[in-house]
């Protein structure tokens, strides 16, 4: 008996040992993000800095006589096409994304050592991950530690829809290149609000994970561009989010690519 209590008493003290020496090493990471991350305001302003600094130095090597003003507006999800967000989860292998509620503390407790240590764990979390961990890649973070700490921070304050709209606002796709709009406003030579379903679902082969940017810019495959196209529709039908008649109409138009002029 007093062996076993012995054992016993040896397990707990390991266990505390374990979460001290855990807790110690999470509170330094936090200590020592890249980015002073408190609040909304505070991952906001630091994108858009990043982002107006790029497209300003852009149009400075250009020497543009008439610089038209750079902004990048604040990320909002009521300002997207809902079809596009639709597409970005479902790609992302997440189609009830924003249909749950955030992961539970214990599940998400697991899913960050996982992440620390480059393990993946399925499920809607993972999207959660995978969007906070774009942004805190963004903010600077390198190490696998920092990227975790951060993106657990990012998550906390922004919650799950903000997090799509940042993601999608915050794509970068090439220099003076950030977010959706612009994107389609260089691929598509149209305003983001204007596209069809088939052209959405065009537009979405640029974005992670397929994230054929060059393809759209050049229209090089034509072919190869519907193809993916129509596979993004029809994981639309599959995912509940829209009708296969519906998918049929918006497939069988054309690709936006071929009738704009570069």
């Amino acid at each position: 008996m007093r062996r076993l209590k012995f054992v016993l008493f040896l397990g707990v003290l390991l266990v505390l040992v374990v979460v001290v020496l855990a807790s110690s090493v999470w509170l330094y990471a936090v200590a020592t993000m890249p980015q002073a991350v408190e609040t909304e305001h505070d991952i906001e302003s630091f994108l858009r800095n990043s982002f107006e600094s790029e497209r300003q130095s852009l149009q400075a090597m250009f020497h543009h006589k008439q610089r038209e003003a750079v902004r990048w507006e604040k990320p909002d999800l009521g300002h997207l096409p809902p079809q596009l967000v639709n597409m970005y989860v479902a790609m992302n292998a997440c189609p009830g994304y924003l249909k749950s509620g955030p992961e539970g503390a214990l599940a998400w407790t697991y899913r960050l050592l996982q992440a620390v240590r480059r393990s993946g764990v399925p499920g809607d979390g993972s999207c959660e991950l995978d969007f906070a961990r774009r942004i805190a890649l963004q903010l600077g973070a390198t190490t696998a530690l920092a990227e975790t700490v951060t993106a657990d921070r990012v998550r906390s304050i922004l919650g799950k829809k903000k997090l799509v709209a940042y993601n999608l606002e915050g794509l970068w796709f090439e220099r003076g290149i950030v977010g959706v709009d612009a994107a389609s406003q260089l691929l598509m030579q149209k305003p983001l609000l204007d596209l069809d379903l088939a052209e959405l679902a065009e537009l979405a082969v640029a974005l992670p994970p397929h994230e054929e940017w060059s393809l759209l810019k050049l229209c090089t495959n034509a072919a190869l561009i519907r193809q993916n196209r129509d596979v993004i529709l029809d994981l639309l039908v599959t995912d509940g989010f829209i009708s296969r008649d519906v998918a049929k109409t918006a497939a069988s138009q054309p690709v936006r690519c071929l009738s704009v002029q570069r």
